[in-house]
């Protein structure tokens, strides 16, 4: 039986993906531009942990479609932000000739938020082969290993070096959170029957620790801390999330956990689309408002998928690779 509030947690996990993204909140001010979207940041590492946890559901066959689904919904949204991208900075030639052959573009996407699903087809096939051979003591270690790594890569990469080296490696974040996922799905029983109180006091505890560490952060490098995108304890809130997810075992659909289920992932593909046209609209207006376009985007992003599915299904359906789920 399907738990829905996974599903509910996914629509949630929507908006603090968007609150990343949104480039700043000048009128509440840079502190808290900084705390906030840092701490918003459990969100990607939410996504690939559920992508895990119903891993463990699927046969080979269901992978292999999804997977499929998974590599078209790619291909489609690259070329289109690919298009989009051009309408927007590309003055000259040169510029399309440099960015066609791009390397990069095949793992970061044609747009900045397009390396998750890129990332998404690594962890699944990884996460598929380490189930089939090792054991889970071994996958585990290996997964606190990797996302130790990143988070120093992330931590002094980007204060000493450059935040693009985080960027050109977090593609195999997916790996460890993606195989946390699937083991939390081995542990559900357990999680079901341990204390809620000390979970939401574990999650609330890891929140804090997240603030503390971008807040030192800042005191010794600055604004540097508002571009980092892995504080260590928003994997942890992350996780201890899902595990709340997974105690609490709620088996009514609601609006939003139907929205969560189907609709997450056309709001994360089409969300900087609006981001960009609403923010533009306010520059017009000279009154730039993080927050009201933060609110206003998510609301249209729903929107847009949700009459997208009812008015233009066959639309819907490209974009998002329905029909490959009829495949015999």
């Amino acid at each position: 039986m399907r738990n829905y509030s996974i599903d509910t947690m996914r629509f949630v996990a929507c908006f603090f993906i968007i609150a990343v993204h949104i480039g700043g909140y000048p009128q509440q001010g840079e502190l808290f531009t900084e705390v906030f979207r840092g701490v918003s940041r459990w969100a990607v590492p939410f996504f690939f942990l559920v992508t895990g946890y119903f891993l463990s559901c699927q046969n080979k066959r269901k992978l292999l479609l999804r997977l499929t689904r998974i590599t078209y919904i790619t291909l489609i949204f690259s070329v289109l932000f690919f298009i989009f991208q051009l309408t927007l900075n590309y003055k000259d030639g040169y510029s399309l000739i440099i960015s066609i052959i791009d390397p990069f573009i095949f793992i970061g996407g044609s747009y900045f938020h397009l390396w998750f699903l890129p990332s998404i087809l690594i962890g699944m096939i990884s996460v598929s082969y380490m189930i089939e051979n090792v054991s889970e003591n071994f996958g585990i270690s290996l997964s606190i290993l990797i996302i130790f790594i990143m988070w120093c890569v992330d931590f002094f990469g980007t204060a000493y070096f450059s935040h693009d080296i985080y960027e050109s490696t977090r593609t195999i974040l997916s790996i460890p959170t993606i195989y946390i996922g699937y083991y939390l799905y081995t542990k559900k029983d357990i999680i079901i029957k341990s204390n809620g109180n000390l979970l939401i006091l574990c999650m609330l505890a890891s929140v804090v620790f997240s603030v503390i560490e971008i807040l030192i952060y800042k005191s010794i490098y600055g604004s540097l801390a508002n571009i980092r995108e892995l504080p260590l304890f928003s994997v942890i809130t992350a996780i201890i999330i899902l595990m709340l997810s997974i105690r609490s075992q709620s088996t009514k659909e609601t609006v939003l956990s139907r929205i969560g289920r189907d609709d997450s992932i056309v709001i994360y593909l089409i969300h900087p689309l609006f981001i960009v046209l609403i923010s533009k609209v306010f520059r017009v207006a000279h009154e730039y408002n993080g927050m009201a376009i933060l609110v206003i985007t998510f609301i249209v992003s729903i929107s847009f998928s949700l009459f997208v599915k009812s008015k233009f299904p066959s639309i819907y359906s490209f974009l998002t690779g329905g029909f490959i789920k009829e495949t015999k």
